[in-house]
């Protein structure tokens, strides 16, 4: 019987059914994510993680990685 564990260590993102667990590197396109400050009324001043592209391209509601900072730090906990 072994006591190996399939945790693996340090800061990584994984994905289930959809959704991105951790802080994330790249975006599934293969861009880099970037981090940015909201300037919306609803969250002002809340950093989030969004792809690059993305970003580069004003893009909205589409498939590129968008993500809050502190939802991503808690899921890294």
């Amino acid at each position: 019987m072994s006591n190996a564990s399939g945790a693996s260590s340090g800061s990584s993102i994984h994905r289930s059914r959809g959704r991105f667990y951790g802080v994330p590197k790249t975006c599934p396109c293969g861009e880099q994510i970037m981090e940015l400050i909201s300037k919306s009324n609803n969250n002002p001043y809340r950093r989030y993680y969004r792809c690059g592209y993305a970003v580069a391209r004003k893009l909205a509601n589409d498939n590129h990685m968008f993500k809050w900072v502190d939802e991503a730090h808690l899921e890294e906990i």
